[in-house]
């Protein structure tokens, strides 16, 4: 909170002050100083990198990480306290009903998958918030936070089983300690460059701007980073909910809705703009992976998927949306499709393999 802002005002002033300096060198002096900064930044980088590199568990890839695991937790820790704090009044009795369903589909996911260390060694916990946000969260130590409005967007188990199986991965795979060692890491670049920023530009009022361009750039470079995180908690959700014998189909099903909604919101936003991948491109990568998913199924010995596809009804929906999108395009009224698309529907718990 402290040392970041005060890092980069140092940084600001020490640049500032060499300035007078900086004028006073011939231009061959120059680029010499400029090109050994920049060699010298980028091997710092590269040697911190390298110092700072593991393996992320269940996919492979290597990855940077800076913050070491007990101090992610205290970190975590402390913001699940004022969360809990925070909905405290909103967070519903754990005798209400809809924490059966909730806590079925995450019990499963969790027994299913008693391979992975990290499902093993974590202690989760359910919360559901009343709140009409179609969202879940899971934090890094273990605790689910399920919005009853997201209950109101999906039809079944299996539905829910993607997203939990989504937030779980993020979970699972510490992508929360990796998105602030990857900041880390920018802070560093952005520190060095902006006392090179402010040494080399004479004017402060030019080197504000500047610092304000490269700031709103760089921001854009978290952007594709934070997209591949979601795109392998996509995967390696999926993953968790077929070893489940859950029905991998509906993954592709719940963004669908979700992309039906947000055309009917008129919530969309370009997807190099998110830190999210858009709805359509999520859809398209899960259905690449549904075969190689069903194949995991199969391994797991879970029973053959039902014969109706229901990415097939969900298609009727996307193209009834369409066409009601180009009738409110030629001034039509779109209140009856929003009661039609978001009538409130119930969780169904399908069987798995030995239960009853």
């Amino acid at each position: 909170m402290f040392v970041k802002p005060i890092t980069k005002l140092s940084a600001l002033l020490f640049g500032r002050r060499l300035r007078l300096h900086w004028k006073e060198l011939p231009h061959q002096q120059k680029a010499v100083i400029l090109t050994a900064l920049l060699g010298a930044t980028a091997l710092a980088l590269t040697l911190y990198t390298m110092a700072h590199t593991e393996t992320v568990p269940i996919t492979g890839r290597k990855r940077f990480i800076f913050i070491t695991h007990d101090q992610m937790i205290k970190i975590v820790e402390r913001e699940v306290e004022e969360v809990l704090e925070s909905c405290k009044d909103k967070i519903l009795p754990s005798t209400h009903p809809l924490y059966k369903a909730i806590i079925g589909v995450a019990e499963r996911l969790c027994v299913q998958n008693q391979d992975i260390q990290q499902m093993k060694d974590m202690q989760w916990k359910v919360f559901v918030i009343e709140n009409d946000d179609f969202n879940a969260h899971v934090y890094p130590t273990g605790e689910i936070f399920v919005n009853t409005g997201l209950l109101k967007l999906v039809t079944n188990a299996d539905q829910l089983a993607a997203i939990l199986g989504h937030e779980m991965s993020h979970a699972l795979l510490s992508h929360a300690a990796e998105q602030l060692s990857y900041a880390q890491k920018w802070d560093f670049f952005v520190i060095v460059i902006m006392a090179a920023l402010w040494m080399i530009i004479p004017s402060d009022g030019i080197a504000s701007i500047t610092s304000w361009f490269m700031h709103r750039v760089i921001k854009y470079f978290d952007l594709p980073f934070s997209r591949e995180l979601e795109k392998e908690a996509d995967k390696v959700g999926l993953q968790l909910a077929a070893k489940a014998c859950f029905d991998v189909r509906e993954a592709s099903v719940v963004w669908s809705m979700m992309q039906v909604k947000d055309t009917v919101e008129g919530n969309s936003i370009p997807e190099f703009m998110s830190t999210h991948p858009s709805n359509e491109t999520r859809v398209e990568l899960i259905d690449f992976l549904i075969p190689r998913m069903t194949e995991l199924r199969d391994k797991c010995n879970c029973p053959r998927l039902p014969s109706n596809d229901p990415r097939v009804a969900m298609q009727h929906v996307k193209r009834f949306v369409d066409d009601k999108v180009v009738a409110k395009q030629a001034g039509q009224n779109l209140s009856k499709l929003q009661a039609q698309v978001y009538q409130k529907p119930t969780i169904q718990r399908r069987v798995a393999p030995g239960q009853s």
